[in-house]
């Protein structure tokens, strides 16, 4: 689901370069410069604390 997140940013958003958005797939993924970073929530309670470190907002979107 979240590659279908990725697709919908770029269509709602059409001036948002490719490289603006990041999927987040394992706890091993750089957290690049991107502007928008997609994650599931099993990989966000993973990756919490580097989350918090590095990004004032974190919107969470279930699938469900």
């Amino acid at each position: 689901i979240s590659f279908l997140f990725l697709q919908a940013f770029h269509r709602w958003l059409p001036s948002l370069s490719p490289g603006s958005t990041n999927v987040i797939v394992n706890s091993k993924d750089n957290l690049t410069r991107s502007l928008i970073h997609i994650i599931s929530f099993d990989l966000l309670s993973k990756m919490d604390k580097e989350l918090k470190s590095r990004f004032q907002v974190v919107i969470v979107v279930s699938g469900t």
